[in-house]
């Protein structure tokens, strides 16, 4: 495992270097700078050059945004050009920072030559574009962790290169080693401060709840020696299907979250750059869970089992979400690993959440409490995000089942048209703080193609 210098978690409050170029240093481009800096935050850096010795000799050193002002009709030259291969962030602004039909010339000149041209119609678009030219920056050179025996190498590669998120590889035998390196003490201590601080309990015995503890505190050595903001451990293969069944990481993951960083099973680290991602563009964090199109109404009147799911209640349900525009989520009937953003209030309790062939199979187990949500996944070659936004239809907690316990109901804007465009099993869930342009443009300057 590759270890590097420890860095903090998540964080998205990178300082901006803004360059204006100013057509004419008169009061009216001084009025939209000190405008501007009332857009930006206090450590940002505003540098103001004048547009012909920019023209002459460019900039003196790196800057994240250029913005413009007094732009007017074809009398910008060729000022959009050299912007535009430069791939420099820009907008236009005037006095009244709001979208002229004078800055019309110039933005076709930016997009002519292929330019990063950021929303800047409204007050409202400046800002989204600033925060998204702020949380691109930010996950630049932010590292996550896979734990498999099968790492996913050339997504790890194509994503260094699309984004400058770096993917670290380890093990699992590393992650058991590391493990092993505790004890029963630090286990038990580690144990303590989940039942006073984050769980209401668990149904799993002392020395099972001690493995899950041993494995949690060796991936909070990873995610701090390597300054990691997430980890995503190959679960189901690394440990699941071994001829000797082992205790899995799942009901860490819970704790991992509610400590702050980003986590998803399986060793899904597609998945898991996609709840970076949303984590970015949103300031909340995510989850991963599995999409379905059935589990609905004739699942859940089904009271004896998942073995009693007949294909015709499977088909009927699938029926119902595409007649309802609605998708199931859920992963092991624990709803995934629910952050804190997402839960409802109280503390999660970890679970018995037997699978076929293995009956015991601990998870955190929390209600997700949320009205509005972005799904999302990166595409395989990181050229590609399919994001769309829905709305809670319903939440059902019952003790009915055991893996397939919990499912949480999303209205999307057409069920079919996600099918059509659907990656992947596993999606990313996030909140939906409304703001959908910060996203949208994120991706923009990433290169990555929203689908």
């Amino acid at each position: 495992m590759s270890l590097t210098a420890a860095k903090s978690k998540v964080n998205t409050d990178a300082p901006l270097t803004v360059t204006v170029v100013l057509e004419h240093r008169n009061r009216a481009s001084e009025i939209t700078c000190e405008k501007l800096k009332n857009m930006l935050r206090p450590d940002d850096e505003i540098q103001l050059i004048d547009q012909a010795d920019f023209m002459k000799k460019g900039l003196s050193g790196e800057t994240d945004i250029i913005v413009c002002t007094n732009l007017c009709g074809y009398h910008t030259g060729t000022l959009g050009e050299i912007i535009a291969e430069m791939k420099i962030p820009v907008f236009a602004l005037e006095t009244h920072c709001y979208y002229h039909t004078y800055h019309s010339a110039f933005y076709k000149q930016v997009k002519e030559h292929n330019g990063v041209l950021l929303p800047a119609f409204t007050p409202k678009d400046i800002a989204s574009s600033i925060a998204a030219v702020r949380n691109r920056k930010a996950l630049n050179g932010m590292k996550l962790v896979q734990v498999s025996d099968s790492p996913s190498i050339d997504f790890a590669d194509k994503l260094l290169k699309q984004t400058g998120i770096e993917v670290i590889t380890g093990t699992s035998e590393e992650l058991r080693q590391i493990a092993s390196t505790f004890d029963n003490t630090a286990a038990d201590r580690e144990l303590e401060r989940w039942h006073d601080d984050i769980i209401s309990g668990s149904e799993m015995d002392r020395d099972h709840m001690r493995q899950v503890a041993k494995l949690y505190l060796a991936e909070l050595s990873i995610l701090k020696t390597t300054g990691a903001v997430g980890i995503t451990v190959n679960d189901i293969k690394d440990f699941l299907l071994q001829e000797v069944k082992q205790t899995m990481p799942n009901a860490s993951y819970g704790i991992l979250a509610h400590d702050g960083y980003l986590a998803c099973e399986e060793g899904d680290i597609e998945a898991l750059t996609s709840e970076l991602i949303l984590k970015a563009a949103t300031g909340c964090h995510a989850t991963m869970s599995n999409i379905y199109y059935y589990y609905r109404d004739r699942f859940t009147k089904n009271r004896k089992g998942h073995h009693d799911y007949t294909d015709e209640m499977m088909q009927g349900d699938a029926k119902q979400c595409f007649e309802d525009n609605c998708v199931t989520i859920s992963h092991f009937g624990a709803f995934g690993i629910i952050p804190p953003d997402l839960a409802a209030p109280g503390r999660p309790c970890i679970r018995n959440c037997p699978i076929p062939g293995w009956m015991e199979q601990s998870m955190i187990y929390t209600v997700p409490e949320c009205d509005r949500v972005v799904m999302g996944r990166i595409s395989h070659d990181a050229a590609m995000m399919h994001i769309v936004y829905g709305k809670t239809k319903s939440v059902i907690s019952d003790d009915c089942y055991v893996w397939e316990r919990g499912r949480w109901i999303i209205e999307l804007p057409d069920a079919r048209e996600f099918a059509e465009n659907c990656l992947h099993q596993h999606y990313a869930v996030g909140k939906d703080t409304g703001n959908h342009q910060v996203l949208s443009t994120m991706l923009n300057l990433m290169a990555i193609k929203k689908l």
